[in-house]
């Protein structure tokens, strides 16, 4: 079913019939209903989720259905690629230096990671990589496409940083209402 949601989300991306309603939403009352939503998938999977909001951040002007999509999205690869780990972390933060005036979201788990030449690469849609072809890892490869064009269509971006066998970061970069 979650499959099937996806491929139509992104055929209507395509259709450019996706609307997104904006409204100031607190960043933390997003991630604890990201949390609690996929809680019964983490704890099947015997994972620990640390979750930190910096306290005071600012609202951002956000769809927040959207930004709860992208966030199950990042959540679910954390699930299934960083399994080795069997630790995910999720991050609200003020932007400093170049990303200054953003709120920064973070996912983070510890698992195989991404190579180098891949990452250019993930955000495509129905693009997987070597590791999870090989280790049949299920998926469509639209999650993250999804995830970066939702970003972006609400004035944000998506951005990763990864090292082959130490795991992967995914940030939601938006601006502060």
């Amino acid at each position: 079913a979650a499959m099937i949601g996806q491929v139509l989300l992104f055929a209507a991306t395509r259709n450019e019939n996706q609307q997104y309603h904006p409204c100031p939403v607190a960043v933390g009352e997003i991630i604890d209903s990201a949390v609690a939503d996929l809680a019964h998938l983490t704890e099947a999977s015997g994972f620990t989720v640390e979750k930190e909001v910096a306290s005071g951040l600012p609202a951002i002007m956000v769809d927040p259905k959207a930004l709860a999509r992208c966030l199950q999205n990042l959540m679910t690869n954390a699930l299934k690629y960083g399994s080795s780990g069997r630790w995910m972390a999720i991050r609200a933060q003020p932007g400093t230096g170049l990303d200054a005036g953003e709120v920064l979201i973070t996912v983070q788990d510890r698992g195989q990671g991404i190579a180098a030449e891949e990452i250019p690469h993930i955000f495509e849609p129905f693009y997987r990589g070597n590791a999870a072809r090989e280790s049949q890892t299920h998926g469509t490869g639209l999650g993250l496409s999804l995830a970066k064009e939702a970003a972006e269509a609400m004035g944000g971006k998506l951005t990763v940083t990864s090292r082959l066998g130490e795991g992967s970061a995914f940030t939601l970069h938006f601006p502060a209402a």
